[in-house]
């Protein structure tokens, strides 16, 4: 962990299957300043790291970042869906009401499910780039970043023998975000995946969210097209993973 002088707690991790590599994450306190950042980043080259990565970022916390040298790394698209509430929906008479009875298809994620549901998300991801890696850590993390939170898994498929799938879900007021959703190779065009976002939004819309957001690779289109079927739709910002190269920065050097 590291804390600037105005109170920004930043998480700093090592960046997946890069050498002198981590990645910075926000994780408590205001957004970090540019002052912080360049502190940062000059703390960071004296330790030998020579690249640094960002989380992702909506444009209203790029600022700062980009401020002190950061640049674009990767692009996200983002999504979003208007929920009703809980007794506007249960009044839906129609058959895709989020709060229609089902039978339970899916149950917490306990500690002792971990390293199945980690190792199942690994391969889901086995393609993706480095910003989709996650581990323990990470989805703890996410889980923190919100007010409340729901980590589920289904084994809902005969395609396989540990989970099919895994769905981490936060709120945070009136906003609900679906953080991580994972489908095991083998499952996929079986419903994991729409049953994972069904269960999820029924989730938010019970506990008082009105919007829910989930962002994508820009070519993950099998993705792009589960959450557009639900209801989702693109909106025109995305989000931004960004880079500094500390390699060649004069550590004395204020961008």
């Amino acid at each position: 962990m590291a804390r600037g002088h105005h109170g920004a707690v930043l998480r700093i991790t090592p960046w997946h299957g890069e050498p002198h590599a981590v990645q910075v994450v926000a994780v408590a306190g205001p957004g970090p300043t540019v002052d912080e950042l360049v502190d940062l980043a000059a703390d960071l080259g004296r330790r030998g790291i020579r690249s640094a990565v960002t989380s992702a970022l909506a444009a209203v916390d790029q600022e700062a970042f980009r401020s002190a040298g950061f640049v674009d790394h990767e692009r996200l698209l983002l999504l979003h869906r208007a929920l009703r509430t809980a007794g506007e929906a249960g009044r839906s008479t129609g058959r895709r009401s989020l709060l229609r009875s089902a039978v339970p298809a899916t149950r917490p994620v306990r500690a002792g499910d971990h390293d199945a549901v980690l190792a199942m998300d690994q391969r889901a991801f086995a393609h993706a780039s480095p910003v989709w890696q996650v581990d323990l850590t990470t989805m703890i993390d996410a889980a923190r970043a919100t007010d409340d939170h729901r980590w589920r898994l289904t084994r809902r498929s005969p395609a396989t023998t540990g989970p099919a799938g895994h769905a981490l879900t936060g709120r945070t007021g009136r906003s609900g975000f679906l953080q991580r959703l994972a489908v095991h190779p083998a499952a996929e065009g079986r419903g994991v995946g729409s049953l994972l976002v069904a269960d999820a939004l029924r989730w938010l819309v019970r506990t008082g969210a009105r919007h829910a957001f989930v962002n994508t690779q820009p070519g993950n289109h099998r993705a792009r097209s589960l959450y557009e079927r639900h209801g989702f739709t693109l909106l025109p910002d995305g989000l931004d993973v960004l880079r500094l190269d500390l390699q060649n920065r004069d550590p004395g050097v204020t961008p």
